[in-house]
């Protein structure tokens, strides 16, 4: 099989000669892929292998690098016709109707306003095992606002109770220790409670398992995430949009920015910073409502 780096030089080779480019667009599109395969190697992902809730999380990656919607927007179509190429020449299917669903407000950080994020984790039901897991989930990504890369490859051991703490592997191998409330304690303890009567079926460590006994997905978590908040009439949530959401109330509440740098595992200010502009939007969509 064709590496990354492989299939993105014989793309380029491929629309010098179609397309007689310029050396300047040439270069811009090299430059906006290439982008593109280092967020890649990071994440150990193989292009062949990608799919639209991939696209979805590169997108806010590029959104946590403070890219201009215009430089964004120039990425993804770079990556569209890329996308288009390998479906033609290699062994590649993509959904093509999701970059043709992207508005212009999916390349801007969303959050979830606290009153509304209250209402739909109250609205969860909690009535078999799979529920409350679900709202065990919805629970600790708000009151954490771990990626969800993290959030998946969370083990049972990573849970301390006694501190009330979680430890999360992060980008880059990174550990940080993020504390949770009293509420996220209270559904994390019933789901393994729960869980234990699906230790007969075999033995898993990872925190969050589907019935079968098997490690959850980012795609299951996107779906989950997804159609609970549709479910109240709020579109466009992804488990990123709970990350935003977690930064913008902690900030409106007066948290340190260096403090939200380390919950969020920001190795840079100026990542985290993107979240002030978030709470001044938060501010005005609050002020609209109620002089509207």
């Amino acid at each position: 099989m064709k590496n990354n780096q492989e299939l993105l030089n014989e793309y380029l080779l491929s629309i010098v000669v179609e397309k007689g480019l310029s050396k300047n667009t040439l270069l811009a599109y090299k430059n906006d892929l290439t982008f593109f395969l280092n967020y890649l190697k990071e994440n150990n992902t193989l292009i062949l292998d990608i799919d639209h809730y991939q696209v979805n999380e590169y997108i806010e990656y590029l959104q946590d690098n403070k890219l201009a919607i215009k430089s964004i927007k120039r990425k993804v179509s770079a990556l569209k016709n890329f996308f288009i190429y390998l479906t033609l020449h290699e062994n590649f299917k993509y959904d093509f109707s999701y970059f043709e669903s992207l508005k212009e407000e999916e390349y801007l950080p969303k959050f979830v306003l606290q009153e509304d994020m209250n209402r739909v984790l109250d609205s969860l039901k909690t009535d078999t095992f799979i529920e409350i897991r679900n709202k065990a989930i919805c629970e600790l990504m708000y009151a954490t606002g771990m990626r969800v890369s993290e959030l998946v490859s969370l083990k049972r051991d990573n849970v301390s109770f006694v501190n009330q703490t979680i430890k999360v592997n992060g980008k880059g191998a990174k550990e940080r220790i993020i504390p949770f409330s009293e509420k996220c304690s209270k559904w994390l303890l019933l789901y393994l409670e729960k869980l234990k009567t699906l230790e007969k079926k075999g033995n898993n460590s990872y925190l969050f398992i589907t019935k079968n006994n098997k490690q959850v997905t980012r795609q299951e978590i996107y779906i989950l995430i997804k159609e609970t908040f549709e479910e109240q009439g709020i579109k466009n949530v992804t488990p990123h949009t709970l990350r935003h959401s977690f930064a913008s109330n902690l900030l409106s509440q007066g948290c340190p920015l260096m403090i939200v740098k380390t919950l969020l595992g920001h190795e840079d200010i100026k990542t985290t910073q993107i979240y002030t502009h978030v709470e001044n939007k938060k501010i005005k969509s609050i002020y609209d409502t109620i002089m509207k």
